[in-house]
């Protein structure tokens, strides 16, 4: 019984991480990205991840008004796919 509850926590945690590593948010000045990058994608509100290079993304102020277009895509991408979970989930 007890290595049968600790297979089901452990499946759930699985299907549960990725859904917490989308609302993680980058802090300002912090890495959003890059070819190797596995932590947030996304900036705090007034900062847009902007590629320095290949391998650094970082989080920098946003132009004052301005969403970048890499920001919108993400914000697109992100709600879509919460959308097609909770319809497989459903």
């Amino acid at each position: 019984m007890k290595k049968k509850l600790i297979l089901i926590f452990s499946c759930t945690l699985m299907l549960a991480l990725p859904l917490i590593a989308r609302t993680v948010l980058a802090g300002a000045w912090q890495q959003c990205g890059g070819n190797t990058w596995t932590g947030a994608t996304q900036c705090v509100g007034g900062y847009t991840c902007v590629r320095v290079n290949d391998n650094y993304f970082q989080c920098q102020p946003s132009p004052q008004g301005k969403v970048s277009k890499q920001a919108i895509s993400r914000a697109t991408k992100a709600k879509n796919s919460k959308t097609s979970l909770r319809k497989t989930i459903s």
